[in-house]
């Protein structure tokens, strides 16, 4: 551990470790089975992780998580370990309602962390994941995670937790504790130091503080081409199939608006034209009168393909009336 917050951000001894490959899983699972009857889902997960982590043996695993891999029939283990928090991330990007956050997160949870309170980290750091991707301010995600999920939160700080905080590898131990970086963090980076800073086990607690600090503040192109230099060619290659079902390329039209909420017709996906709703300040940290020359990330699929263009302008008025809400 450093305990403090003026360190290099990268180094030559930088590595990926069992947080990355396992997010990558979930990930991936998410992409294939997310929409699938949840048994799929369950055990297309158990296949991700087992596929990916038979390729990187030496990647950190905690003993317990190492033999479940290596199982012939791997089965949950009442674990309430904080690697059920720390791959959860894609569930909170990839969920379109706050119920769906939940759902999804007891579904790749509970192939291993099936504890109570295993279960409970993971879902709090999916629908921080959730609330922070769709505008909800900081104070509203820590008094959601203050009532619903950890009381405890609202005596933690960065600086106390410098000077006491040792290693733990419960989710009671490491949830609001990551959630404590984030939430004092100014941007991506402050609160990847400010996780590091604390002591413990820094990268898991960077890896729940990033997930949420990514979906609230995003992160910044420099900092995301440094570190795909650290990922294998097979993992960069995984990421970047990964990403292309959370990552939609959106033209500049007079539907792309600035706003709180705001139904968006795309062109076409795979060459089916697409109805899309935007949750949340959009985009974020732009001006108003900005161009929007970007890509729209995390977007929410809402109701049915529109069958072709006639059927889209036969529904302007909707859209029409979505864009007066626009302030």
């Amino acid at each position: 551990n450093y305990r403090k917050k003026d360190f290099s951000l990268f180094s030559a001894h930088s590595y990926f470790t069992d947080d990355t490959l396992m997010t990558l899983a979930v990930a991936k699972a998410l992409c294939k089975c997310g929409r699938a009857p949840d048994i799929a889902l369950y055990n297309e997960t158990i296949r991700c992780m087992r596929v990916i982590g038979a390729k990187y043996p030496y990647a950190g695993w905690g003993l317990s998580f190492a033999k479940w891999l290596k199982a012939e029939n791997p089965q949950p283990y009442q674990s309430f370990g904080n690697g059920a928090a720390m791959r959860i991330s894609p569930v909170g990007e990839y969920a379109r309602s706050e119920e769906e956050a939940k759902r999804l997160s007891r579904i790749v949870t509970a192939v291993s962390h099936d504890h109570p309170e295993g279960l409970k980290g993971a879902e709090c750091v999916a629908v921080c994941v959730y609330l922070a991707k769709n505008g909800t301010g900081k104070e509203q995600i820590f008094q959601r995670v203050k009532e619903e999920y950890y009381p405890e939160i609202a005596s933690l700080s960065c600086e106390n937790l410098s000077k006491v905080y040792t290693f733990d590898e419960s989710c009671q131990r490491t949830v609001p504790q990551a959630l404590t970086c984030f939430f004092e963090g100014k941007d991506f980076e402050d609160t990847i130091r400010n996780a590091i800073s604390i002591g413990g086990d820094s990268d898991t607690v960077a890896a729940i503080a990033g997930g949420v600090a990514e979906a609230f503040f995003g992160i910044p192109t420099a900092l995301i081409d440094v570190a795909k230099l650290y990922l294998d060619d097979d993992l960069l290659q995984l990421a970047e199939n990964i990403e292309k079902p959370f990552l939609v390329a959106a033209e500049h039209d007079h539907w792309v608006r600035w706003g709180k909420l705001l139904r968006v017709w795309l062109p076409s996906i795979d060459g089916v034209p697409i109805n899309l709703e935007v949750v949340g300040e959009f985009p974020r940290g732009l001006k108003k009168d900005a161009a929007l020359d970007l890509e729209l990330r995390f977007l929410f699929l809402k109701g049915d393909f529109y069958k072709d263009k006639e059927e889209y302008d036969r529904e302007k008025d909707s859209h029409m009336a979505a864009e007066s809400y626009i302030p």
